[in-house]
Order: structure tokens, then C-alpha cells, then sequence
């Protein structure tokens, strides 16, 4: 199908590439500046050839590769985007000395293109790649709204630790009742009518308070929160700044979910049948995910994700710990780890997972992750073999994973 393959090795302000042909002879190389200038010389170079012949392949360099790919793209030429992990496993297969060149890596990387074009997916302009920067700003939006309620449990704890242990102090109506009174001290001086008022916000939607005004009064009442004007008002605070963000997010996700309906993905219908995945949730996932097909097993996906165990070695003694490696993608796995916690709510099969790890004494955190790692599992067989979830799926998925 190709004829000739250019390989391009990316860096923050410049490129160098590599275009080769069938039998892999270098036919032209250099190392460009990232201008539009450069970006057109290129183009014109290679406008002798015919875009079909032509197969551009460069690594996912983070935000680097963006701009040249989008050129590529507009010059309606066959572009397809790597994972590095693979170029560097390529490389070293390869009997080439190790001494790194940015030159040398650009033609390894065009190699790599001729010799696995058959499996490479091509990249389109409405690819899920396109939404990525989204998707990454949603993620350090949510990891601040995190922050944000870890000082929040923090400061309640002082000003009216005893709401924090008896009901969820980030419901609408819990957070609508502190940001007009954000501890014991005001609490105790509000009629019971008004704390009802304040804790019926949620009531539109046919939501009753976890929490009784009165139950309230009288836990303000007989708490042994401290006086401190000066953390009730940064309270407050935390409380409107948590408000905005959360709008922000939402705004995110109305753009993504407006993607997903304009242009139709397959993967992501297949996500979304698992209940407790939307639609938002799914394109994120699969934008930091890639393509599947880079991934031979689910294990490999785990350990991509970072969810996989931490492995202490010391000479011949090798221990498992209980936490996790946290050497992968830190975006998929702040996603996959919102969408496992959605799974212990609204999906069965899932959630009897859950409880089944936590009545073995595994704590919230190492139950949730359990969760997460089967997700992963379910996830890559549903992906391999295009099916679509089913209550009896999650069971033969383990099974076809390893496969």
C-alpha cells in the first residue's frame, strides 16, 4: 500500500525527520525549526510524491506533536501516531549502537512505520486526539476540586467536626448550609426553620437531606467545635471556589458529550454500555487511552494506567506491597479511578465486586482500585473483541483478556 514512510522525531522547538522507501534507503532527512515556514517546506518536498504512497509516523510527544500533525491532516495526508513505549521496544530489537541522536531515532521511527504499517491506525481530524487539551483541563480541574475537599474536611473537622462524622458534608444541601453558616458557632444561633430552609435545596429534585435541621441544631448544640471566625470565612471560600470549578467541569463535559454525538465513535458506544460509564466519561478514557491494539494483554494496560502493584526487590526476596506503582498515565488513571467509583454505585455486577473486597477487610481505597483494575480487564477484552457489556460479561472477560 505505502511506498514511503517518514519518520519524525519531536522536540519542543524543532523536528528532525527521516523519509525512506521500500527497501528502508534514506531518500531525504533534515532537522527543522517548528514554524510554518519549515512545516511548508516539508509539505512541498513531499508534494512529488502521491499521498497514498506516503505513511508520516510520529511518536505522542505529549503537546509537541500537535501542531504538525494538525498541518498534516490538512494537507490530507496519512498520519498515524505512536505510542514512544513502542519506538523504544522497536529500537531495541534493532542492532543498532545505543549512542542517541534525535537524526538516528527519526529514521528507527520510519523503519518502524515500513516494517508495522498493516497495524498502525491512522490519525483523523476527528479523532478523540482532538479534544485531548479538554480532557486534560477537566482532569487538573477535578485533582483541584480533590485538594479543595480534602481542606474542607480539614476545617469542618475543626469548626464542627461532628457534622463531618454524621452526614456527607458535600451534598447541595450540606454545602448550601455551610456557606450561610459554616459552623457550630453560627449554627446554634439559626431557628430551625431556617436550617430546614437551607437544607431543601435539594428538594426540587426529590432529594431529602441525609441530615434533619434538627438533628443539626442538636449536634451544633452539643459540639465541640472551636470559635474561629478567621476558618470559617476560608471555608466559605473553599466552598464558592469548589462552585465555580465544578462549573467549569461541567461546561467540559457539555463540549465533550457535544463531540461524541457529532462524531460517531464505536469505542465509545461500547464503554458507555457498562453502567455507571457516560458518554464524557468514556471519551475521556479512550483519549488518554489511544489505541488499544498497543496493548498485547490487559496486564500491559494496567501497568500503562499505574494501577498495578508496587514490586520491592532486594536480592532474592521479592515483596508485593499493598500500594499501587503510580508509574503510568496520571490522567487515565484519575479517570479510570472516578469511573470505578461511579461503577461501585451503578453497576451490580461491579458494585457486588466492591462489597465483596470490603467484607474481606480491604480498606475504601484498596477496594475501589480492585474495582478499577477489573474495569480494566472488562475494558480491554470489550475493546478486543468489540462486545458490548453484559451482567454475565464481566466474568468471561477475565478469562478472554489473558487471551
Amino acid at each position: 500500500m505505502y511506498k514511503y514512510f517518514l519518520g519524525i522525531d519531536i522536540s519542543k522547538d524543532s523536528f528532525d525527520f527521516c523519509f525512506t522507501d521500500e527497501s528502508e534507503k534514506v531518500l531525504h532527512k533534515d532537522h527543522y525549526l517548528m514554524d510554518i515556514d519549515n512545516f511548508t517546506n516539508l509539505a512541498n518536498y513531499l508534494a512529488s510524491f502521491s499521498n497514498d504512497e506516503i505513511l508520516i509516523v510520529m511518536e505522542a510527544t505529549g503537546i509537541y506533536h500537535l501542531n504538525l500533525l494538525s498541518f498534516f491532516l490538512e494537507q490530507g495526508l496519512n498520519v498515524s501516531v505512536v505510542n514512544p513505549l513502542f519506538i523504544h521496544a522497536f529500537t531495541k530489537s534493532m542492532t543498532i549502537r545505543k549512542t542517541k541522536t534525535d537524526s538516528k531515532d527519526a529514521l528507527i521511527i520510519s523503519i518502524f512505520a515500513k516494517r508495522n504499517y498493516s497495524s498502525l491506525k491512522l490519525s483523523k481530524s476527528s479523532d478523540l486526539e482532538t479534544i485531548k487539551p479538554i480532557v486534560r483541563e477537566k482532569d487538573k480541574l477535578t485533582a483541584q476540586i480533590s485538594a479543595i475537599k480534602t481542606d474542607m474536611k480539614s476545617i469542618v473537622n475543626q469548626l464542627f467536626p461532628e457534622m463531618l462524622k454524621n452526614t456527607n458534608i458535600f451534598t447541595k444541601s450540606s454545602l448550601n448550609l455551610l456557606l450561610q453558616a459554616p459552623s457550630k458557632r453560627v449554627i446554634r444561633n439559626l431557628k430551625e426553620k431556617k436550617i430546614a430552609k437551607l437544607l431543601s435545596c435539594d428538594n426540587a429534585k426529590g432529594k431529602k437531606p441525609s441530615i434533619t435541621a434538627n438533628e443539626i441544631l442538636s449536634l451544633a448544640k452539643n459540639s465541640i467545635g472551636i470559635n474561629n471566625p478567621s476558618l470559617e470565612k476560608i471555608l466559605i471560600s473553599k466552598i464558592k471556589q469548589m462552585s465555580f470549578i465544578q462549573t467549569q467541569i461541567d461546561e467540559y463535559n457539555e463540549i465533550i458529550e457535544k463531540f461524541v454525538d457529532e462524531y460517531h465513535n464505536n469505542d465509545i458506544d461500547l464503554l458507555t454500555s457498562i453502567d455507571g460509564v457516560g458518554k464524557s466519561s468514556a471519551a475521556s478514557f479512550l483519549t488518554e487511552l489511544g489505541d488499544i491494539n498497543n496493548f498485547a494483554t490487559h496486564k500491559q494496560l494496567i501497568a500503562f494506567v499505574g494501577t498495578d502493584p508496587t514490586i520491592y526487590q532486594s536480592g532474592t526476596s521479592v515483596n508485593v506491597k499493598g500500594s499501587i506503582s503510580k508509574r503510568g498515565n496520571s490522567h487515565l488513571r484519575r479517570i479510570l479511578w472516578h469511573m470505578a467509583r461511579a461503577a461501585t454505585v451503578w453497576n451490580t455486577t461491579l458494585k457486588a465486586y466492591y462489597d465483596k473486597k470490603r467484607s474481606e477487610g480491604k480498606t475504601f481505597k484498596q477496594s475501589v482500585i480492585a474495582v478499577a483494575n477489573k474495569l480494566i480487564r472488562i475494558i480491554f477484552s470489550m475493546l478486543k473483541n468489540n462486545t458490548k457489556f453484559d451482567v454475565n460479561f464481566s466474568k468471561l472477560a477475565i478469562k478472554s483478556a489473558s487471551i
